[in-house]
Formats: C-alpha cells, sequence, structure tokens
C-alpha cells in the first residue's frame, strides 16, 4: 500500500541525486536503520561522468494505522527528507570519514595492484610486470574496442571515483610496426569511450584523440605530429565542470604540459549502471604484432577531486 519505498519521481530533475534504487536494508548494533540504496549524481547535464553509485540513506520502520492491518510494519527510506541527499550525517558521530583522494602506481611490485581491472578476462601474455623492472608492459593484440566482438583487448583501468580528477600516465614506446597505437583510455562502455594515444604512421609519430558513443561512429577529436617525440611521453587528463582537457609532455617532466584539446564535460555520461574507467590501452588495429610491439608504462596517477 505504500509503494514505492524509494524513489525519486516526485522530485524535480535537477534534484542532486537521481535514478535511485535496488536497496538493501542494513541494522545496526543498536538499532537504528539505513538504507544503501544507487543512485546517480546530477553534476553534468542532470546526469553524471561516473555511473550509478552507493548512497547511504537514513531510514525507519513505521506501523501501519490501516485498524485491519496493524501488524505490519513498512520500511520508510529518508524519513525527514523524502528523497536522497547529497550529504547525510554519517551514522557513527565518532568516527572520521576514511577519504582517499589520490592512487598511484609506480609497477614496484611482483602483482599487480588490485585497484586494476580489466575489461575481461586478458588473454595469455596481454601484460608483464617482469619484463622491464618498475614497469608494466603492455603488449599490443590486434583486437580493438569494440562493442559488436565484446574484445578482450589489451586495455585495463582504476575506477573514476569522482566527477573531477586528473588523471596522468607516463609512457616509454617504440613500438617496430606501423599502425601499432598505445596510450591511455576514458570508457564507460565498450562503444563510449575516448581514446588517446601515440602512433606510428610513415615514420612519423601521431598523437591522437578519439571519441565514439552509441550515437557517434568512432571519429578523430583532435590529432598532432609529434616531432619532438624521442619514445617517451605523458599524457595527462584532466576532467573539471568547465570539460576535459587533454594535455602531454615529451619530456620526463609533468611541469611542462601542452595542450592537444579540450572536450565537453558531458561526453562520457552516465549511459545505464556501470561506472566510469580511467586506464591504460595498447592495440595493433587488427594487424598480428611484432616482436617490440608493446608499450611500458612507468607510472600511473589518478587524482580525484570532490566536487563542492
Amino acid at each position: 500500500p505504500r509503494n514505492p519505498i524509494l524513489t525519486a519521481r516526485h522530485l524535480s530533475y535537477d534534484n542532486w541525486v537521481t535514478r535511485v534504487g535496488h536497496a538493501d536494508l542494513v541494522e545496526l548494533p543498536d538499532g537504528r536503520w539505513y538504507a544503501v540504496a544507487l543512485g546517480v549524481r546530477g553534476d553534468v547535464n542532470r546526469s553524471s561522468n561516473m555511473g550509478r553509485e552507493s548512497f547511504l540513506v537514513p531510514m525507519t520502520w513505521e506501523r501501519e494505522p490501516d485498524e485491519y492491518n496493524p501488524q505490519y510494519l513498512w520500511p520508510v527510506v529518508a524519513p525527514t527528507t523524502a528523497g536522497v541527499e547529497r550529504v547525510n550525517p554519517l551514522p557513527f558521530a565518532d568516527l572520521a570519514f576514511l577519504y582517499k583522494a589520490g592512487f598511484r602506481d609506480e609497477f614496484q611490485e611482483a602483482d599487480l595492484d588490485l585497484e586494476w581491472n580489466f575489461r575481461r578476462l586478458p588473454t595469455q601474455g596481454t601484460f608483464s610486470l617482469a619484463a622491464l623492472s618498475g614497469f608494466m608492459r603492455l603488449f599490443a593484440k590486434p583486437d580493438v574496442m569494440s562493442d559488436s566482438e565484446r574484445s578482450r583487448c589489451s586495455l585495463l583501468g582504476v575506477r573514476q571515483e569522482e566527477s573531477d580528477f586528473t588523471y596522468r600516465a607516463r609512457m616509454l614506446f617504440e613500438p617496430n610496426s606501423s599502425g601499432v597505437e598505445a596510450g591511455v583510455m576514458l570508457w564507460q562502455k565498450d562503444d563510449i569511450y575516448l581514446q588517446y594515444t601515440v602512433s606510428r604512421s610513415t615514420g612519423s609519430w601521431v598523437l591522437s584523440l578519439l571519441f565514439t558513443d552509441r550515437k557517434t561512429p568512432l571519429k578523430t577529436l583532435a590529432s598532432a605530429n609529434l616531432a619532438g617525440y624521442k619514445g617517451e611521453i605523458i599524457f595527462e587528463v584532466n576532467c573539471s565542470q568547465a570539460g576535459y582537457s587533454f594535455g602531454y609532455s615529451l619530456a620526463d617532466s609533468e611541469e611542462s604540459m601542452g595542450l592537444l584539446e579540450e572536450a565537453p564535460a558531458d561526453m562520457l555520461v552516465y549511459n545505464g549502471y556501470t561506472g566510469a574507467y580511467l586506464g591504460i590501452y595498447s592495440s595493433s588495429g587488427g594487424q598480428q604484432p611484432q616482436l617490440g610491439d608493446y608499450a611500458d608504462f612507468d607510472w600511473v596517477e589518478r587524482i580525484s577531486s570532490p566536487r563542492l
């Protein structure tokens, strides 16, 4: 009689949390109840570049006043606000909220950090942490990012944890074959992503930014010949309310970034459940790779910045 117990349909589309649902109900040892529900933040054009997230919402139980059904207790989620809020008090006032704003992997360990996720189960020989000490070697495979083939391309990433972030990676890359590309990838789905890579073509090195979504075939947003390229590059992607910026440096320094392109903030907005990843990628573009067709990543860094 009181369904739905959790909804945003009565709220404005401009409410900061929308598309709520799929909640678990949790009772604390002191008898208080909370719901852990999914929702989408409204950071970018009433949507998000992150996908659905988990929100903690206070709740209580109320007995039905109906004289015919007085035995029934009914869950009431967000009893004082009637909606999932952007900010709620912590359940335990004496405990601090532990927030990890940064992640940096310099590939010094024998095993891959658990922050990393592959798009799908990688094929044998996709990567190595032993081929070059202190580097992640990502081997180029013929597979490319493709929704139609459920590709197992050479792609792995860490989760995007805030709408605003800086993502950097230092790469050594001098493949033997033309057409091989490597760099960084921001993706929501197999067919919704931004690809930022270096490739070798007819003796020159090219830095390219490509984009596709379900309405747009894969297209080049920007490209530049890297006349001073000597086998190493630092990629930098910044995202804020103003949009994305794609920078790079050909020196072993993060202080001298050039700018390739800027893009709107809504390029990778929520498109069904899953969140966004910030990753590294290598491909031989459908051709069989040759010995030496790989990229070595020295370090990868993600800095998350909560939007106030």
